[in-house]
């Protein structure tokens, strides 16, 4: 836990962050890079803070705080829809 809070906070300058607990989602997928398959697993939480002010660093574009109906909306990929209604469901203690 203490390396995802290290990494939230480097990523974003986020410091208040409290992490829910029993919510893990774990997705594979596979991408091509210089001609070679390259297997990524990402790791999925829920957090929540207070702070609104969100610094990202080089690696990232850009960020946006949304409800979950336009977050949902917004969401590129299948897996990246079905991760975000679970998370709701767990919030909402139906999943």
């Amino acid at each position: 836990m203490q390396t995802v809070l290290r990494e939230v906070e480097e990523e974003t300058g986020l410091t208040d962050l409290k992490i829910a607990q029993g919510f893990r989602k774990i997705i594979e997928y596979f991408y091509r890079r210089d001609g070679k398959n390259i297997h990524k697993q990402v790791t999925y939480l829920l957090g929540e803070t207070k702070e609104d002010r969100v610094k990202i660093s080089f690696e990232h574009q850009g960020f946006g705080w949304f409800p979950y109906e336009e977050a949902l909306d917004r969401a590129s990929y299948d897996n990246s829809k079905v991760t975000l209604k679970e998370a709701e469901q767990f919030l909402l203690g139906t999943g």
